[in-house]
């Protein structure tokens, strides 16, 4: 016994193709499950590194290049701004010491002065290692 799944008004308009293209449709439509599984098995990769995706290029760092710039992006001296943070966390860090906010607060703003300034130290070294590695 066949079940036709396809209602009469859903079903794909071929009147207005070719002979040859109006048969191929009305066969594709007429295909049983077997037959679509075995058109969608057969265009399956043959290869195993085809289907590992193993003959393309891995997606690295290395082979992925950089975004492009957005045209907002301002470019500055990497010097300057580092001395431009060290000098306002400097006196944030004055501001602090001589009028420290009561309570929470002024706990919650000594942990974030304490560690803006272990990360500006971190950094300190790094620049340092950087510039003593690269002009000797």
């Amino acid at each position: 016994m066949r079940v036709n799944y396809t209602l009469p008004g859903l079903q794909p308009q071929i009147h207005n193709l070719s002979g040859a293209a109006a048969a191929r449709a009305a066969s594709s439509a007429r295909a049983s499950f077997r037959e679509h599984v075995r058109r969608l098995s057969a265009a399956l990769p043959v290869f195993w590194k085809e289907l590992l995706r193993l003959d393309k290029p891995p997606m690295q760092a290395g082979y992925v290049g950089p975004p492009p710039r957005p045209a907002s992006l301002e470019i500055h001296h990497s010097a300057a701004e580092r001395i431009r943070w060290r000098s306002m966390l400097d006196r944030r860090a004055q501001e602090f010491t001589e009028n420290p906010p009561p309570g929470q607060d002024g706990v919650s703003l000594e942990r974030m002065l304490a560690l803006l300034m272990r990360l500006q130290e971190l950094e300190d070294g790094v620049i340092s290692r950087h510039l003593s590695e690269t002009q000797g």
